[in-house]
């Protein structure tokens, strides 16, 4: 008998670097969502996917994508505590 395949977790695509900025709001959603579906797991892991989602917005200066990665990653911070 056969065994199926384990899935394996999503994990979004790094921009490369010299790549041109055009994917980088994709990139980032991309990563809050992560972030997101970690947090309602109560996964600790969720992070890191955040973390690199506000670098991204803050680097394309997005404030309000940021202001909401910033109040998840705080979230959390106060589940860790």
């Amino acid at each position: 008998m056969a065994s199926t395949p384990r899935r394996q977790p999503f994990r979004p695509k790094r921009p490369r670097a010299g790549k041109s900025s055009e994917n980088i709001p994709e990139q980032a959603h991309a990563l809050l969502g992560q972030g997101r579906c970690l947090i309602a797991l109560a996964d600790p892991a969720a992070e890191q996917p955040l973390r690199q989602a506000a670098e991204l917005f803050n680097s394309i200066s997005y404030r309000p994508a940021l202001a909401e990665t910033e109040a998840l990653l705080e979230q959390t911070t106060a589940q860790a505590s």
